[in-house]
């Protein structure tokens, strides 16, 4: 009926003037999306074969797998289960493949000269990685398809600068703790609080004379409970406070987006819960071992992509550069010991400057398809922007 809104994922995607009668013998997946937008989508993707953003794929495009029915009754709920399993790992081969048909060498120029415009901007000097497996951004957002992913606009895998500075934040107070004994970073972060607290207190000119005295810094710390605190400490814990800040005094250090130095490769991953009743039941029903395990499919960065980074700075360097060059620093390590995005634990996300790799771990040497080839990295950051 015309002028009635469709029906949540009522009908098949129909390419246009085609019949309702052949669009139910179509073996084409459904999406959750209205009829109209469904047929104009698959026009596009099959018949004039337009270059796709993976990124709206992903977000905007994935099937209706909540359609998906059991072939047979007997074969119980967990018929159902795998099917939508499949059909989620069909959305995601097509994200997969619109990414490799895209290869938009041309758009991924332009966007790294933006990118470089307002790094030059904030006074960052970009810096390359490579990934040495597997990286995981954004699995923890919210999607159609139960796990995340990270694209920018433009339909590129990027890390958010976001969790950049957390993580940098992180080798920061590792670095701290192992100048303390190896103190617990839980430790030293309450005691840098307390520390910072106690200099919000202070008056405008004492507060800023104050941030950076190294010797002010060391009696501070020393008495919020930590011992052994030399002047080495108090001048990493100035730093610190020079790059991050703290509440109600923002930081000064400015983390870019990491954005890929080459059109990327995206690949399929999968985690394989072998006891699914006991997760979806939080532990109410014992993990068994006759449980069927049910594949969770999800996107990767493949291994060898190399990644632009960039750290400026708030206002003029002066100087400040040598806490911009120290935060800068303690990112290059998390990025190399402690690794970003998800998944750190089983070896995805670990990145290395060029010529180096670090050993396999355990999760690594598991997948034995793994591409080992390492790419030669570009010579230069990106070209910068013209007039």
């Amino acid at each position: 009926m015309q002028g009635r809104a469709p029906h949540r994922g009522s009908h098949q995607p129909q390419p246009p003037h085609s019949s309702p009668q052949k669009a139910q013998k179509s073996s084409a997946l459904r999406y959750p999306i209205p009829p109209q937008s469904a047929a104009a989508w698959e026009y596009w993707r099959t018949k004039a074969k337009g270059a796709c953003n993976p990124g709206l794929l992903f977000d905007r495009f994935a099937p209706d797998w909540s359609l998906s029915q059991p072939s047979d009754d007997k074969d119980g709920p967990g018929k159902k289960e795998a099917s939508a399993g499949t059909l989620k790992k069909l959305g995601l081969e097509q994200v997969k493949r619109a990414a490799a048909e895209r290869g938009d060498a041309q758009l991924l120029r332009a966007y790294q000269a933006r990118w470089q415009a307002i790094a030059a901007a904030v006074g960052a000097v970009p810096f390359q990685m490579r990934s040495d497996w597997r990286l995981v951004t954004g699995l923890g957002r919210h999607g159609p398809l139960e796990v995340g992913f990270r694209f920018d606009r433009y339909g590129f895998p990027i890390l958010p600068g976001s969790g950049l500075k957390g993580l940098a934040r992180t080798a920061a107070l590792l670095e701290i703790a192992e100048r303390l004994s190896g103190l617990r970073l839980g430790q030293v972060e309450r005691a840098l609080t307390n520390a910072e607290e106690t200099l919000l207190r202070l008056g405008g000119v004492e507060r800023q004379r104050a941030a950076a005295d190294a010797s002010w810094w060391q009696r501070a710390l020393a008495g919020h409970g930590l011992a052994e605190v030399d002047r080495a400490v108090g001048e990493l814990a100035a730093a610190f406070h020079a790059v991050f800040g703290a509440v109600g005094a923002a930081g000064g250090a400015v983390f870019l987006d990491a954005i890929p130095a080459k059109p990327p490769e995206l690949e399929l991953d999968i985690m394989n819960p072998h006891y699914p009743r006991y997760y979806q039941s939080n532990g109410t029903e014992p993990a068994t071992g006759w449980q069927s395990p049910v594949p969770v499919y999800f996107l990767t960065v493949a291994a060898g992509m190399a990644f632009w980074f960039g750290i400026g700075w708030r206002g003029p360097l002066g100087d400040a550069e040598a806490h911009r060059q120290r935060a800068e620093d303690w990112l290059r390590r998390g990025l190399a010991e402690l690794g970003a995005g998800a998944k750190t634990s089983a070896g995805y996300g670990y990145f290395q400057a060029e010529g180096t790799r670090r050993a396999a771990t355990a999760g690594q040497t598991a997948q034995a398809a793994v591409p080992t080839a390492v790419h030669p990295a570009e010579a230069a950051p990106p070209a910068a922007v013209t007039a």
